[in-house]
């Protein structure tokens, strides 16, 4: 799954912070293809039941509008 976070900072210090989140939670930071983008994404197994999936769903949109409220 993928959810925009927002523009992707391009002050250095703005991006450390927000890339030092990639060790603290288990969402993962990306830029689109075009590096204008900063994406949060989490990856599922294919075994993944509908409960699991839809709780990281759930777990992926708070940690995207924390990040969005506290980061950008």
């Amino acid at each position: 799954m993928c959810c925009p976070v927002g523009i992707l900072p391009s002050d250095v210090t703005l991006l450390h912070k927000a890339l030092q989140l990639n060790y603290s939670s288990p969402v993962i930071l990306a830029a689109d293809a075009d590096n204008k983008l900063l994406l949060a994404l989490m990856r599922f197994t294919q075994e993944s039941s509908a409960p699991e999936v839809e709780a990281g769903l759930h777990q992926l949109v708070e940690i995207t509008r924390d990040m969005r409220k506290h980061l950008l």
